[in-house]
């Protein structure tokens, strides 16, 4: 799908040369269309071969995890696995995604052992506090990453949907993405879990 950019200037420029079309013969116009609704198919495939670049780039990549306090308690880092992400908490919307987090977090730990490292990246720690207070009710340890440096260590992809990751116990990249709003990734995450535990 195009994003709205593209398509306000795709629309431009149609109507830039509307006055053309209508002088071509039927087979022209034909043709034309025809090669319209190929561009628009093809439209998507750019951004799924960026996806999947993005993916092939951070497998096995090593994680920088810089040392911050954590609030709500200390993180158990004894884990076999390392689950991290990037949460931006200036963003009420990317804030309130705590609330499942808080679902399968409990979900995983209850048979795996995995150490969560859930950076939130705010300006003001004590509207943090106050709104998980309020409505949140994340009782689970956050790091408060006021200089964003999770994301500047690890060069993080703009796309929030790569601020997410498990990581072995080396702190190398097995699976990137998040679970939360996927949930065949979120069962990814779970088998993959799962079956380095059994070994």
């Amino acid at each position: 799908m195009m994003n709205n950019n593209i398509s306000i200037q795709f629309c431009y420029e149609l109507k830039k040369f509307q006055f053309k079309i209508r002088n071509i013969s039927l087979v022209g116009r034909i043709f034309f269309f025809l090669n319209l609704v190929f561009l628009l198919y093809n439209c998507s495939k750019p951004t799924n071969v960026k996806y999947a670049d993005i993916i092939n780039n951070w497998n096995g990549k090593q994680i920088i995890l810089p040392e911050l306090k954590s609030n709500y308690g200390t993180i158990d880092s004894n884990g076999v696995f390392k689950l991290v992400t990037r949460i931006n908490g200036d963003c009420y919307p990317c804030l309130a995604q705590l609330k499942n987090w808080s679902a399968f977090v409990n979900d995983v730990s209850k048979e795996h052992k995995v150490s969560f490292y859930i950076y939130v990246y705010i300006s003001d720690t004590l509207v943090y506090n106050e709104l998980n207070r309020k409505e949140i009710h994340f009782n689970y340890p956050v790091i408060f990453d006021q200089n964003d440096q999770f994301k500047k260590l690890n060069s993080l992809n703009k796309n929030e949907i790569f601020h997410t990751m498990l990581l072995d116990h080396s702190n190398k990249e097995i699976i990137i993405g998040n679970p939360i709003i996927n949930p065949k990734l979120r069962e990814l995450y779970k088998q993959t879990i799962r079956t380095y535990n059994n070994d």
